[in-house]
């Protein structure tokens, strides 16, 4: 089953700066932010434009933009790992999210393997925290299969945030597809991945025979764009 279906991704390296193997849970990656993301508020005048009902945030993480998006009246899906919520700020989240009757929660696997359709799609620092360029290929297209045509995806990634910049904190460089991403909390027990897609990477990972391009945003260390299913 593809589309990041397992948390866990195990990587036989011999580095000296990791005093363990190295074994990136995806889950890790998940903040327990407060609010939603810069920007998405921004969006939301193009969700109103496009009538768009039907939202799927796609790695939804401790849910900080889901719960934003259904206070804003939407109904939204919430894709991700049963680990998430299995942690303190994930459950509390998810019980508050609960409380919506236009709330929905899958797993990636049922994700994967649904038909469901949705008009518009958030990948919002998802991507780039999957350490597999197929796995990462397989995301985007899992995406344009349950975008209706005319919907919209919205793509975030970081770019240049302190956390990630070079000596913030120790990493380990690794070679993802045409890429490069990096390794963190090394000598920890699982660590956490991140690739810093360059806006020429997005475009050729949001493949233009599915996406058409329809503005990029302005999100302080994030590369974002908003695209059309065609």
């Amino acid at each position: 089953m593809p589309l990041w279906t397992d948390p866990y991704y195990p990587f036989a390296i011999n580095n000296k700066m990791a005093s363990k193997p190295i074994v990136v849970d995806v889950t890790r990656s998940a903040q327990n932010f407060d609010n939603e993301i810069a920007g998405l508020a921004d969006i939301i005048t193009d969700f109103r434009d496009r009538n768009v009902e039907q939202i799927c945030d796609l790695g939804a993480g401790k849910l900080r933009n889901t719960l934003f998006l259904l206070r804003e009246g939407f109904t939204v899906c919430a894709v991700e790992h049963d680990l998430t919520f299995q942690r303190p700020q994930g459950h509390e989240r998810l019980a508050k999210a609960k409380r919506f009757t236009r709330f929905n929660y899958v797993t990636p696997s049922a994700f994967a393997s649904s038909d469901a359709e949705y008009d518009a799609i958030l990948l919002i620092n998802i991507v780039n925290v999957v350490p597999s360029s197929s796995d990462q290929d397989e995301i985007v297209a899992a995406s344009a299969s349950h975008l209706r045509k005319g919907g919209l995806l919205v793509w975030m990634s970081h770019y240049g945030e302190p956390l990630y910049r070079r000596g913030a904190t120790n990493r380990m460089r690794i070679p993802v597809g045409n890429g490069t991403g990096y390794f963190y909390n090394l000598g920890k027990q699982y660590q956490t991945f991140v690739q810093e897609f360059s806006i020429p990477e997005i475009r050729t990972v949001i493949p233009p025979s599915a996406f058409h391009e329809l503005r990029q945003l302005n999100v302080r260390f994030h590369h974002a764009f908003v695209f059309e299913r065609r």
